[in-house]
């Protein structure tokens, strides 16, 4: 797969992980007509997830592509007091919240899927096996609009936690 060069993007890779898009091969997906969006596996508690969605805001191509919900969702769920047990990582325009701490580690986890479906202006929430891969739908659990995604997602994420090994 080719990479364009982004300046821009490679500043912001460079400053939060160290690297640019011509060092993240096999990580990188071309996506929603972002140069480069890659797969953050780490602590749900970390700002680059927030980073990450600030940064696709910033580089929409519309004022119809907002991303600032998908932003607020996040911060929202690194608030939440079970937060600190819970990884995450973003899947093409999926976040995965979970709690295997990395990929090698997924065996017998799940996790909650949350999209952000821009035109339609709402969350798709789905649950699912992390073993059976996550690059395509899973089956929805629900679809909400922001306000109520926080009274939604809790069970979910509560689902992951009971299930965990």
């Amino acid at each position: 797969m080719r990479f364009q060069e982004n300046t821009r993007l490679d500043r912001f890779l460079s400053s939060a992980y160290g690297f640019g898009t011509s060092e993240i091969g096999c990580e990188a997906h071309v996506l929603l007509g972002c140069d480069v969006l890659f797969s953050m596996w780490e602590p749900l508690i970390q700002s680059s997830h927030v980073e990450f969605y600030n940064e696709l805001h910033n580089r929409r191509q519309s004022r119809d592509e907002d991303w600032m919900p998908m932003v607020r969702t996040i911060q929202r769920l690194q608030l939440i007091p079970v937060a600190p047990k819970l990884f995450a990582f973003t899947s093409l325009a999926r976040f995965h919240v979970t709690t295997a701490p990395s990929y090698a580690d997924r065996a017998r986890h799940s996790s909650v899927c949350i999209v952000w479906h821009i035109p339609k202006q709402q969350f798709i929430l789905s649950l699912g096996d992390l073993n059976n891969g996550w690059a395509f739908d899973w089956e929805t659990e629900c679809a909400c609009d922001e306000l109520s995604l926080p009274l939604i997602v809790a069970p979910l994420i509560q689902r992951v936690l009971d299930s965990a090994p």
